[in-house]
């Protein structure tokens, strides 16, 4: 059996040209393509074969991996052309972060298609964050529905926004970098702030990125913290990967604010991540400074009792206006049945996600 996401790990190391191809069963064959587009590999799968596709990869996978390449990349470009005017319209009110993908593009990949978008995330001050909301939805973007009004704040850690052709531009302004005040993952920001440069390739004046060792720190919080209840995407761990790699990470100012924040572990999780899947090395500086003991957080920031049994209530009964934004196409009827249905599945995938790792620590031994 040859696990197909180890086999998408070893194209993107480079890696394609020794693997015997022609050992490849039908099995995995099938599920390789979908596996590319969920990860978000695609269009880097098809660079690495831009000289020539091997002779033993079936046509019918080749021509799925490009479809799927194509639609990633029209989906990237879309939202890149869109952030020009978004930028245009929040930056008069407010300084203005870029993460993640959208600030990684230009400098770590190639190309910055290679590097798909399936949003654009804003950072900006909390007490601007309504006022740059509303400059983007001035420009034809509408808000998603919240599940709690009143406790936005609480509950989560930005604002999202649809719009654009079919709805497809997605935008997230963050005053938060992994979660609401209400959750035991909240953390304040304002270190973050501190820890910024001009961003030279942004399309408006004055827009900034993180210094690598707080993307670096913001990346594996949104890797390991954020996103526990789901399978990691390869995409993200590649761009811890290319920013170890490629960028001179202060390790002792990032092991300082990781034991700050109660996230040394998070760091080291995503680290070994990164070396598993693609041999990212971790210099012994990373090592000494994350393998220390780091004390319990006690955030400034985390909500009171009261508000978090609120957000509690409305995250099993959520408002009736995110539940018709929610489940469009489920009977009126039948809405209190879909967010019980939807914690059924969460639970389920967070068992399966256990089993997927079980299995890759499994094939790695």
């Amino acid at each position: 059996m040859v696990n197909p996401t180890l086999l998408l790990c070893q194209v993107l190391r480079g890696e394609a040209g020794s693997i015997t191809w022609e050992a490849v069963p039908p099995s995995t064959w099938e599920r390789l393509p979908a596996l590319a587009r969920f990860h978000g590999v695609a269009p880097l799968v098809c660079h690495a074969f831009a000289a020539g596709w091997p002779a033993a990869i079936p046509a019918a996978v080749r021509r799925s991996l490009e479809a799927a390449a194509y639609g990633e990349i029209a989906n990237t470009l879309m939202l890149r052309r869109a952030l020009p005017a978004i930028l245009a319209a929040a930056a008069p009110i407010a300084p203005i972060v870029l993460l993640k993908g959208a600030a990684l593009a230009e400098d770590l990949y190639e190309r910055p298609t290679l590097r798909p978008l399936t949003d654009l995330d804003l950072l900006v001050p909390e007490q601007h964050a309504e006022a740059v909301t509303r400059a983007v939805a001035a420009l034809g973007y509408q808000a998603v529905p919240t599940m709690a009004p009143g406790l936005e704040h609480a509950i989560n850690h930005h604002t999202a926004l649809f719009g654009g052709s079919g709805g497809g531009t997605h935008i997230e302004i963050h005053w938060g970098l992994v979660a609401g005040s209400a959750d035991w993952r909240a953390a304040p920001v304002e270190w973050f702030w501190t820890q910024t440069e001009p961003m030279p390739a942004a399309p408006t004046a004055g827009v900034l990125r993180l210094t690598p060792s707080a993307l670096l720190l913001h990346l594996a919080a949104h890797l390991v913290l954020q996103h526990a209840a789901m399978p990691a995407r390869l995409i993200w761990i590649y761009d811890i990967h290319l920013l170890v790699s490629s960028c001179a990470i202060d390790w002792e100012l990032l092991g300082s604010q990781a034991c700050t924040l109660g996230w040394h572990a998070a760091v080291r999780a995503a680290l070994d991540q990164a070396h598993a899947c693609f041999g990212t090395p971790i210099p012994n500086a990373a090592i000494r400074v994350l393998s220390a003991t780091a004390p319990t957080r006690r955030s400034s920031r985390r909500a009171g009792l009261p508000t978090r049994a609120r957000v509690a209530v409305r995250q099993l009964l959520p408002h009736a206006d995110y539940m018709r934004w929610r489940y469009p196409a489920v009977p009126e009827p039948l809405l209190a049945l879909a967010h019980p249905y939807r914690w059924l599945a969460y639970v389920a995938r967070r068992l399966e996600n256990a089993r997927s790792t079980a299995d890759q620590r499994a094939t790695r031994r």
